[in-house]
């Protein structure tokens, strides 16, 4: 729309703005898709303020309404449209669900600044807009378990993942036990065997036995010991609170061996990252098959 503030704020009713394919785009409809933003821009008393406001204003409405057109029309080629009919049957949905009248519903979308006519526009893109993504571009994108990787790996705090360990220990007050122990393993004596005989922790009864450890909350010093250690074999030898300690590695789960609940999460998660990217280019590429003449 153009705006004339300096003529009593006048206005000229019905330009053309713009035309997408067989549509138009026109200054009664930009004035119209959000009328109280419209209305406190003509009530700016500075003129330039004013203008320039209005410019910016147009200019965002008539790029939103250009995109909703190319979209409609992208989706008409592909089989996609939304009738009268399935707006008007949403409506009867939302009147049972609400058990609402229609003089109800539309005293309450007047509450919101929203006509009848402006709701079921509102409905129709939301419908259309569904269809689009359910229908067209979700079915483009595809997830590999390294997307599920980057997402963890951007914010693991999300997440709390970690590598597990299945591990025995054996630790002992002196050097020279843990070098018996590392000796006899060696020769073929079995670790938990060896716990009993020569650790003092309170595990030594069951053979060392520590269950599953997270690999981030051990101490520096077991974390170095585990570090690239080979299920069914022993670490390094470590010290710790003035002990001497060795780890048997009996198993390891991958912190990137999700379970099925984290997995979903992480796949949707993946998908909505690449929708936004997938959508900007199939939109792109539906503005570039569209004529679009912007006045």
């Amino acid at each position: 729309m153009i705006i004339t503030p300096n003529i009593s704020k006048a206005e000229r009713i019905n330009t053309i703005l713009a035309h997408v394919g067989n549509k138009i785009i026109t200054d009664y409809d930009a004035r119209n898709l959000d009328e109280k933003q419209y209305a406190q821009i003509l009530n700016i008393e500075d003129e330039e303020l004013r203008s320039s406001t209005m410019k910016e204003y147009i200019s965002q409405v008539v790029t939103y309404l250009i995109d909703q057109y190319v979209v409609e029309i992208a989706a008409s080629r592909e089989g996609i449209i939304v009738s009268d009919m399935e707006v008007e049957q949403v409506i009867v949905e939302i009147l049972t669900r609400n058990e609402l009248t229609i003089e109800q519903l539309e005293k309450s979308l007047s509450g919101e600044g929203l006509t009848m006519a402006k709701y079921k526009y509102q409905l129709r893109n939301e419908i259309l807009s569904s269809r689009v993504r359910n229908q067209i571009l979700m079915p483009k994108i595809i997830v590999v378990n390294k997307d599920l990787i980057d997402i963890v790996n951007a914010s693991p705090d999300d997440y709390n993942l970690y590598d597990r360990y299945e591990v025995r220990i054996i630790l002992t007050d002196k050097k020279k036990d843990i070098s018996k122990v590392v000796k006899q393993f060696k020769s073929g004596d079995n670790f938990s065997e060896l716990a009993k005989e020569f650790s003092t922790d309170a595990t030594s009864s069951d053979g060392g036995y520590m269950g599953f450890m997270d690999y981030e909350l051990l101490s520096e010093e077991m974390q170095d010991a585990l570090k690239d250690i080979e299920v069914g074999s022993i670490s390094e030898t470590f010290e710790i609170n003035d002990k001497w300690g060795i780890f048997y590695l009996i198993s390891k789960e991958d912190k990137y061996n999700f379970d099925a609940e984290t997995r979903a999460a992480l796949t949707e998660k993946a998908m909505e990252k690449q929708f936004n990217l997938v959508f900007q280019n199939w939109l792109e590429r539906s503005r570039e098959s569209t004529v679009i003449i912007r006045k």
